[in-house]
């Protein structure tokens, strides 16, 4: 195949790839993903999506926090109950 064949085959491509993208547009716009609340946020009722982006990173440490905290609770009652049989 000649040169000139191959370029004229890869500007039919790009030129299908513009034509095929410009047609298939999407005509439904996304919701624009912006916070509106400004109320204070609480950890303990609102899940971490639902809170202002300035409090999420807290709400995220905090609910990491928790999680830790309850895991060891759970760890700790298992070994003692542990020990108690052992007894």
């Amino acid at each position: 195949m000649q040169a000139k064949h191959l370029i004229i085959i890869a500007i039919t491509g790009i030129v299908a790839l513009a034509a095929f993208n410009i047609f298939n547009k999407p005509t439904i716009t996304p919701e624009p993903a912006i916070a509106t609340t400004t109320e204070a946020a609480e950890p303990s009722n609102k899940t971490i999506a639902e809170q202002p982006l300035s409090q999420q990173p807290k709400a995220i440490v905090d609910k990491a926090t928790n999680d830790i905290a309850a895991a060891q609770q759970v760890e700790s009652d298992k070994i003692a109950t542990a020990t108690a049989e052992a007894k």
